[in-house]
């Protein structure tokens, strides 16, 4: 008795205060349970519940000692073979009881998952029973992808044994619909009625209730017309519960009453459950007396129907909110006398009408009878509401020692309890209490405790600002992360941490923080991007400033020019060369106005990167969107660094752009060429020159004609001697000079040309045309095309070339951790084999499809044994076609001419499967003519792009007049798997493969001035070597694509590509493998070595496969093309006018074409 007499007066030492509310303090509702726990809980879960229990209970009672130590191995022990050798051993012989009570134990759904799977793979046959467990297990799990295909793959799995049955639909209806994924619900019911299931009355009341939860209520009454004219099925009193609920909760409580008069007619008597919402529905809406007369009403309707606790309490609040506190009194002597006892719900509703009435002698009162007879024990939200009420009428003080009565009487405060506290301290400005509270509620995380209401994280938005404001943001942080995991979010307590860590200097918590609201579709405003860019350039971070910057396009914000200039300038202050270029690429997209300052700034960081091709590709690009760089500085850089012939092409560029030339460039580019014995690249620098007619003033022309006398090239010399100042010969007219120049030049060409005479007399002709528009001194009228070999007439040319990659670049040194991350990978053995198949890949950027946003949506890609083909697909397909469709738009903007104009496709692709094929989707995107003919080539892997060649090639030859697009386009999205011991290869992908896609125009004889071709396909081969076909082999499961390579490969390449290069070469009569240029698929740096060892190739011959390997990986069929575009542009410096074009892929095949080339270097005169 003296606890209970102690226990009673601290309770009402909890009201002793009068409350003195003025009348101008803003009554908040107090954050407590609801009163209608009972009223929200209708049947929603009960129909799973009890489809579930139907098939189970009878067993589940029966546990047995077999299913419950596989159970307890599954719970301690990481699933692998050891494991199922475990499992095997226990149970030989599975039962479906033992695999039902199994399943029923396992405490993690995706290893009852893997247990399903794995029974199954062992010959059990699963029954409708397990299978709808399953899906109970995975849909509660939110696994909801998983369960998705379970579902549809059931018949298939079972032999067709297990029929689709709207039960199963159902249970994966109600679990989107609790996941919050309406539409998924309503696109599952569709796909349901079209498979021919038939919706039951349980289907049409789930998604009524989905429904009406998303205030869908227009959509619930179609749904309910749909249920009775089209299915023909009558509604039961779950679904007019569910009905009255759902319009009563949106405010419609007419509407609900409709409903509440329809159920006579389908012979439904309405049960205490409709009642008891029909008057919380009335009361909600200020309607109590309504409701009143509607409980009287239910003894008169039924003997077997009476108001219980829930009705009285749901009228006990009615009246409270209408202030009416004697009605309620009343009301509570009434259900008591009828043998009601009131519950702790109905008690706070009172209490706090009380409250809300500043009644505080009625509060005591009732205390003081409920601790008396025992019947009720206050809890959190009876103090929450005291709580409110002390802090909502000024007193504070009173409100703590509330606060602290709790923990004498043991009972534990909630989020609510903090939070009307702490913000109420900070209204008043006592901020030194409320960082106390808040800190003791960080440090018991009670945030994320899974009780009570959801926590507003609005309502710590004063302590946040208070803390951010006073250097304490990571204090704020630890609570604000705590509430993302469970409270309701609001967008501007984001911004407050954020500008926060702003000030702080702690920008990358900021950033991190920007990258939460993106997560959750919360748009971040222009001053916290604006902040963090100007922070990270502050601290000399302009990657993360960059980021941050195209997170900001991303959200529809334009950052001012001087934005785009500064981040810029410290990425080229850095040294970040490929960023630079990336970043002005954007700047070029978005027309975003150029610096020539930092653009010409740029280009130097790539030249002096060796990072050529796309310092060159980049000038192209700022020159066509109307803007220009500093050529003569470039130039001048590119000299002093020795970087000699990087200087000429640049200084041709910019003949060619019509910039001003400063004769002392050109003095010092053509006598640094003539040092480095580069006389072929000095002669024709000096030859373009003549052409412009600007090369009067050169004072370096004695040097060029001794170094070209030195080099036995005196006929080359003689032109430049000719030239020179001072000679006679330069004012004899120019037609009296002609013929002695023609037997120059013929003399010039055999040399050149060698045995290939009907070329000699072409070449000879083409410069007889050039110079008869030249005059004496060596001046043109008009800049005349370049010289080309002439291609053989009717064999098939590669006229353009483009490519296209994926938008997310991975830098090799970036991969291991991403992987190892995003795959949840915890094995430490696993991730140090990554970083050395890293290394050893010589692989240093990569392009890829795969991205955090597919795993978030697809995290069953990362989960081992799910079968994820369709979601694979669903990915791969459109990834390809976008990038097949952009490589193929830059081929033809290249090629010159318009799409129409194609005649046929090629399509390669190993990475896309759907009828129609992408070959159709790309041709009708393209706008090509409906005749265009098309080939779909799938699955050829790495020799792919060879074999699109050959193909190409017999069509173009064999239809005259024709032009044919070969298209490839490859991910590695079908391949991409969680890293398992098991399966070694699965690494090597993962450090190897990229994605991308590429195109050529194939044609033969080249339109004269329309076409540019640079290389004939003269003679192609493919090969396969007998008893290879399992060292490479693949495999397409409902796991995606499973590829092996045989450790053999590279030699098998080694012990016969002697033999099948002669094949080639011999058709051209050639000897020496080093005459030719070499454009080779680099499967891997270890087959390009063994190439190189084995037909003594010079070290620089695969350089354009080594380059492409380390720019791109190994991109399947596309990587001979990137391999093409390099070799290309070597070719323009080069000398060697034949070359071969290999691949090796599955089979194992060999694919080889003998390619001459027509990027003739400079001619020799």
């Amino acid at each position: 008795m003296a606890t209970i007499s102690s226990s009673r007066s601290r309770l009402f030492a909890l009201v002793r205060m009068p409350f003195s509310m003025p009348s101008s303090q803003h009554r908040s509702t107090p954050r407590c349970y609801c009163s209608q726990q009972s009223i929200t809980s209708i049947e929603d879960d009960k129909n799973g519940n009890e489809e579930l229990d139907r098939f189970v209970k009878s067993k589940a009672s029966a546990k047995t000692k077999r299913a419950k130590a596989m159970a307890r191995l599954i719970n301690y022990k990481p699933w692998s073979s050891e494991l199922e050798s475990s499992l095997s051993s226990l149970s030989p012989s599975l039962s479906k009881t033992a695999v039902l009570q199994t399943l029923r134990l396992i405490r993690t759904p995706s290893k009852a998952f893997q247990f399903f799977n794995w029974v199954h793979e062992m010959g059990f046959s699963h029954t409708d029973q397990s299978y709808f467990m399953m899906l109970e297990i995975l849909g509660r799990d939110r696994n909801l992808n998983v369960a998705r295909n379970l579902l549809f793959s059931m018949e298939k799995r079972s032999n067709g044994v297990v029929k689709l049955e709207d039960r199963f639909f159902n249970s994966l209806i109600r679990n989107y619909g609790r996941a919050g994924l309406f539409q998924e619900s309503i696109k599952l019911f569709t796909t349901m009625k079209s498979l021919g299931v038939s919706p039951s009355v349980v289907t049409f009341n789930s998604i009524l209730t989905i429904l009406l939860r998303r205030g869908r209520t227009n959509m619930a009454k179609d749904m309910y017309d749909e249920m009775l004219r089209t299915y023909g099925v009558t509604p039961d009193t779950y679904t007019f519960n569910i009905l009255i609920r759902g319009f009563c909760k949106n405010s419609m409580v007419d509407e609900g009453f409709q409903f509440f008069k329809l159920m006579s007619h389908f012979s439904c008597e309405p049960d205490v459950v409709t009642y008891n919402t029909l008057v919380d529905g009335l009361c909600r809406v200020g309607k109590a007396r309504i409701a009143h007369n509607v409980v009287k009403g239910m003894s008169k309707k039924s003997m077997d129907l009476n108001p219980n606790v829930v009705t009285y309490t749901a009228l006990i609040r009615g009246y409270c909110m209408k202030q009416e506190i004697d009605v309620a009194l009343v009301l509570l002597e009434e259900m008591t006398s009828q043998g009601l006892k009131p519950n702790i719900i109905t008690y706070n509703t009172l209490i706090k009408g009380l409250c809300e009435a500043q009644n505080l002698e009625k509060i005591k009162e009732i205390l003081e009878g409920m601790m008396e007879v025992g019947g009720f024990t206050p809890d959190t939200c009876t103090f929450n509401t005291i709580i409110h009420a002390h802090c909502s009428a000024g007193n504070l003080d009173e409100a703590l020692n509330v606060f602290e009565k709790m923990s004498e009487l043991q009972v534990l405060p909630d989020s609510a309890t903090y939070s009307v506290l702490i913000r109420s301290l900070c209204q008043i400005g006592d901020y030194s209490r409320a960082e106390k509270l808040f800190g003791e509620l960080s440090e018991k995380k009670i945030l994320l405790c899974d009780v009570g209401c959801k926590p507003l994280v609005a309502a710590y938005n004063p302590m946040f600002e208070y803390l951010c404001g006073n250097g304490k943001t990571n204090k704020a942080e630890r609570v604000f992360r705590q509430l993302m995991k469970r409270g309701r979010q609001d967008p501007p307590s984001y911004k407050t941490l954020i500008m926060g860590h702003c000030r702080e200097g702690t920008y990358e918590a900021g950033y991190e923080l920007v990258v939460w609201m993106l997560r959750r579709d919360f748009v971040p405003d222009f001053e916290i991007y604006e902040s963090l860019i100007g922070g990270f350039l502050q601290k000399g971070k302009p990657l993360l400033a960059q980021q941050t910057l195209e997170k900001m396009l991303k959200s529809s914000h334009l950052p001012k020019t001087s934005t785009f200039h500064s981040i810029l300038a410290e990425l080229i202050e850095k040294g970040c060369a490929r960023e630079s270029s990336s970043f002005i690429m954007l700047m070029l997209e978005r027309k975003i106005r150029q610096n020539i300052n930092l653009s010409t700034n740029c280009i130097r960081l790539l030249l002096d990167r060796g990072l050529r091709d796309k310092a060159f590709r980049i000038v192209g690009m700022i020159y066509e969107n109307g803007y220009s760089v500093k050529i003569e500085e470039l130039v001048g850089f590119l000299c002093q660094s020795r970087k000699l012939l990087e200087a000429r092409d640049m200084f041709l560029f910019s003949l060619d752009k019509h910039q001003n030339i400063d004769t002392n460039t050109c003095n010092t580019l053509i006598a640094g060429l003539c040092k480095m014995k580069k006389l072929s690249e000095a002669f024709g620098l000096y030859y373009e020159l003549v052409e412009k007619g600007v090369h009067q003033q050169l004072t370096c022309l004695y040097d060029l004609k001794t170094a070209l006398d030195a080099g036995g090239r005196s006929d080359q010399a003689e032109f430049v001697s000719k030239r020179m100042p001072g000679q006679e010969h330069l004012d004899k007219p120019a037609s009296k000079s002609r013929p002695k120049q023609l037997y120059v030049l013929c003399r010039a060409m055999l040399n050149e040309c060698g045995h290939e005479f009907h070329q000699c007399i072409a070449l000879a002709v083409q410069q007889l045309h050039k110079m008869s528009r030249t005059n004496g001194n060596g001046a043109v009228n008009e800049y005349p095309a370049q010289i080309r070999r002439i291609p053989t007439p009717g064999k098939a040319t590669v006229l353009a070339l483009g490519k296209a990659f994926p938008s997310q670049l991975i830098p090799q040194e970036c991969l291991v951790e991403g992987y190892i991350r995003d795959t949840k990978c915890e094995d430490l053995s696993i991730k140090e084999k990554l970083e050395r198949l890293c290394k050893t890949t010589t692989v240093k950027t990569r392009y890829t499809v795969m991205s955090k946003e597919i795993l978030d949506k697809y995290p069953e890609l990362v989960t081992e044994g799910s079968p994820t083909i369709k979601q694979r697909l669903e990915i791969a397909n459109p990834a390809v076609l976008e990038m097949a469709m952009e490589a193929s738009l830059a081929c033809i903007k290249e090629w010159g001419r318009p799409a129409e104009d194609i005649t046929h496709i090629v399509y390669v692709s190993s990475s896309e499967i759907r009828l129609p094929g992408g070959d159709l989707y790309l041709a009708s995107q393209l706008g090509l003519r409906n005749d265009v003919g098309r080939v779909m080539l799938y699955f050829l892997g790495c020799y792919g792009g060879v074999t699109g060649l050959r193909v190409a090639k017999d069509i173009a030859e064999n239809n005259p007049g024709s032009r044919v697009l070969l298209t490839t386009s490859e991910t590695t999205i079908l391949g991409f798997r969680p890293p398992n011991k098991e399966r070694p290869y699965d690494l090597v992908g993962a450090a190897l493969f990229g994605d991308g896609a590429a195109a050529v125009i194939i044609g033969t004889n080249p339109l004269k001035g329309q076409e540019s071709p640079f290389m004939e396909l003269n003679y192609a081969v493919q090969q396969f070597l007998p008893g290879t076909h399992t060292v490479i082999d693949g495999k397409l499961s409902e796991e995606g694509i499973n590829f092996r390579l045989g450790r053999d490969l590279p030699q098998k390449i080694e012990d016969n590509i002697e033999e099948f290069c002669k094949k080639l070469m011999a058709k051209a009569n050639l000897i020496n493998f080093n005459d030719l240029f070499w454009a080779v698929h680099p499967g891997g740096p270890a087959i390009l070595n063994r190439l190189e060892s084995t037909l003594n190739l010079t070290s620089e011959k695969l350089e354009c496969s080594r380059r492409a390997l380390m720019d791109y990986g190994n991109v399947s069929s596309n990587t001979i093309f990137y391999v093409i575009d390099y070799m290309r542009e070597e070719l323009k410096r080069g000398t060697e006018e034949w070359g071969l074009a290999l691949a090796f892929g599955p089979g194992i095949t060999f694919e080889g074409i003998l390619i001459p080339s027509f990027q003739n270097p400079t001619p020799t005169l």
